[in-house]
């Protein structure tokens, strides 16, 4: 195991209770990390204690061979003396080294202790399933055998670090096991590309404008494109948004939305339905078989005025809102005649339509 010189002032610091704040909890995390750190911290630990309690048996020693050379050279009381004094310095030594252990203690104790408040808030706000398992700690017989390891020892250290391996292995395997479980994966909001995204509909829209005053206009679409067949298309007025049919149509404006098979559409806003002057095609009809002239029901009031082909007026009539206007082909006389004529619908708003009827028999 090798660090740098700023890792062992660190594991000195740390073994000497120096570390605090930031640096402390730093240096924990990093050691919870490194399973040759917290190995490393334990020889340290190891490796101080035996040197203290190589010092107490050096200051016996020392002292029982001072005593043993006095017997030699001075008389029984000179030893005697020489012999407490002896006995005060072990005594003062083996003080000093138990006050420097307990302070060490001391520290190492509330090290542990904010360690552990943190480790137990953590894993308070951490799932069950995010906590880490303990990692195994190396028994007392092992630690002491540290510095002169046997083949157990090495065995027993390898075993370990096997055993943390396997143990992070296999929540690393049990986290991939979740993560491909169909049932968390169904759950997930995995975002659906529109199939119609890339669809472009196209259509050819054709409006037949609506006659003065008559709701008879049409739109209808042919040449369709994109999508796939068959096609299909609404008209909806812009005015409330209703569905309305494609023809009978009257001024105003409207929305086509095309759709194809797979439901995908596009619309063409505001398609303008005009009115137009129209001239109806010729009509005819028999009156003497009590045939009459249909002109339809009428949005408005208005006047109907026949024209004989020399433009004299052959016969007139005011007419009423939704009146279904008719013309049985008797003149203003009564007199029925037949022959070619001209008609003319003069509306109240102004507007007007004309068309051409003949009276046969």
């Amino acid at each position: 195991m090798n660090f740098n010189e700023e890792t062992y002032w660190q594991i000195e610091d740390y073994i000497k209770g120096k570390l605090d704040g930031s640096a402390l909890v730093e240096f924990e995390s990093k050691m919870t990390k490194d399973t040759n750190l917290k190995l490393e911290i334990e020889l340290q630990k190891l490796a101080d204690k035996l040197i203290v309690e190589n010092r107490l048996l050096s200051a016996s020693h020392v002292s029982l061979n001072t005593i043993e050379s006095l017997k030699n050279s001075y008389s029984r009381k000179k030893i005697v003396v020489a012999g407490i004094v002896a006995l005060i310095s072990i005594c003062t030594l083996s003080y000093y080294i138990f006050q420097k252990e307990s302070i060490q203690y001391k520290n190492v104790m509330i090290a542990a202790e904010k360690k552990e408040s943190k480790k137990n808030t953590i894993e308070a706000i951490l799932p069950p399933a995010h906590k880490k398992t303990k990692p195994e700690v190396l028994n007392v017989e092992a630690k002491r055998e540290i510095l002169n390891p046997s083949a157990s020892t090495l065995n027993l250290i390898i075993d370990t670090l096997e055993k943390s391996s396997k143990t992070q292995t296999e929540l690393l395997k049990t986290e991939i096991v979740k993560q491909e479980d169909p049932a968390i994966m169904h759950s997930m909001a995995i975002p659906i590309k529109n199939p119609c995204t890339d669809v472009k509909i196209k259509g050819n829209v054709t409006v037949k404008n609506a006659c003065l005053n008559e709701a008879n206009g049409q739109i209808y679409v042919n040449g369709f494109q994109g999508g796939s067949s068959p096609y299909t298309y609404k008209v909806f007025s812009v005015k409330n948004g209703n569905l309305v049919a494609t023809d009978n149509l009257s001024e105003g404006f409207y929305d086509v939305k095309i759709f194809d098979n797979s439901s995908c559409s596009v619309t063409y806003s505001n398609i303008a339905m005009k009115e137009i002057s129209c001239f109806e095609i010729e009509k005819s009809f028999n009156p003497f078989i009590g045939e009459i002239l249909e002109l339809g029901e009428k949005d408005q009031e208005g006047i109907l005025i026949i024209y004989s082909k020399d433009g004299d007026t052959h016969y007139s009539k005011h007419f009423s809102k939704n009146e279904n206007l008719q013309w049985n082909g008797a003149s203003n006389n009564g007199v029925n005649e037949t022959g070619y004529y001209i008609y003319t619908i003069k509306y109240k708003d102004g507007t007007s339509i004309q068309g051409e009827v003949t009276v046969t028999r």
